[in-house]
């Protein structure tokens, strides 16, 4: 049967949202998803491969929620040395903490996220920066309202839109789960069976992996299992860090108010309430609430950010454009 273009677009697209949204935990969930999208798990495998190949899909495999390992997030934003962002960007870039890196345009040009073991980690990271005689910032995530990493996906996702407690939910987890997930934690194999292919390699049964990895979700350890998207192939060529300044309401309030204001916009994707840990910023930085927000364009990005401002009832805020991505990873566990 001949295809038209139109259907293989769309047939494209929505093998790329049911990736992005997450596997289902069976032993063929290709073959699941081609019975809702009606064509067959080889044609599944087909897209996934040349979308994964093309780097529109940046990584397949599991995502991790941090806080089960008993670590927090941080935001840091420093002001690089005239002419050496690129070396600082390299050095930041490399350290096994640092998910996520950007250059900004801003007098605070290099913002990253770095997963760290709790505030004494943070400090002592801080202690660091300030040593090398670093202008920066640094901010805990005092609350997650709201991480949608979904671009390919067009509608909210309910599962992931919601407010988050302060503290890490932390989880024991025993021998077995560990050594799962550091045998998951690399890009899974796109085959029709690919939880017996990590049993394989693992010398135990696809049914004892299947298992495991529903435990590791049901605990919340792992997220899902699936596909990230390079927001840039999607479209969204314009990104900007917005950082809005809600200090004079209650974190309850705020937190309602950013919940109604992302909740049925995909554009804005993480929501975080942030508390200032340390500055030694030689500039008024009064912002609590930071939300990233996509646009294909510099007039769409304004006026996003002007719909967000009308909603949020603040006009104080600043817009951090990217300039450009170094690092963009998945948290990785590490044995310590």
């Amino acid at each position: 049967m001949v295809c038209s273009e139109e259907t293989r677009t769309r047939v494209s697209k929505s093998v790329a949202s049911a990736l992005e949204e997450g596997i289902a935990i069976v032993s063929r969930p290709f073959e699941d998803i081609a019975r809702r999208l009606g064509v067959s798990e080889s044609e599944v495998l087909r897209i996934a491969r040349l979308q994964r190949d093309s780097g529109f899909l940046r990584h397949f495999g599991p995502f991790l929620d941090f806080r089960s390992f008993g670590k927090k997030g941080y935001l840091f934003g420093l002001s690089s040395p005239r002419g050496r962002t690129e070396d600082f960007a390299s050095y930041v870039s490399g350290l096994p903490s640092v998910t996520h890196s950007y250059r900004r345009d801003h007098r605070l040009d290099l913002w990253f996220t770095a997963i760290l073991g709790g505030r004494d980690s943070a400090e002592t990271f801080c202690e660091t920066l300030r040593g090398m005689g670093l202008e920066f910032i640094a901010l805990d995530s005092g609350r997650r309202i709201k991480l949608r990493t979904s671009f390919a996906i067009s509608r909210p996702l309910a599962t992931e839109d919601k407010p988050e407690e302060t503290e890490p939910a932390f989880c024991r987890l025993d021998a077995e789960q560990l050594s799962l997930i550091t045998a998951l934690q690399d890009d899974i194999d796109l085959v029709p069976r690919p939880f017996a292919r990590v049993a394989d390699a693992e010398g135990t049964s696809e049914d004892s992996v299947i298992e495991g990895v529903r435990r590791l979700m049901s605990g919340g350890a792992l997220r899902r299992i699936g596909a990230s998207v390079d927001h840039r192939r999607a479209g969204y060529t314009c990104n900007s860090l917005t950082a809005w300044d809600l200090s004079g309401m209650s974190d309850e309030s705020a937190t309602a108010l950013a919940k109604r204001a992302t909740a049925a916009r995909p554009w804005a994707s993480h929501c975080y309430l942030r508390r200032i840990i340390f500055s030694n910023a030689a500039l008024s930085w009064p912002y609590n609430l930071y939300i990233m927000i996509h646009a294909s364009n510099d007039p769409e990005m304004a006026e996003r950010e002007r719909l967000l401002g009308r909603d949020l009832g603040s006009a104080d805020f600043v817009s951090l454009r990217t300039l450009e991505e170094y690092k963009k990873v998945p948290y990785r566990y590490v044995p310590e």
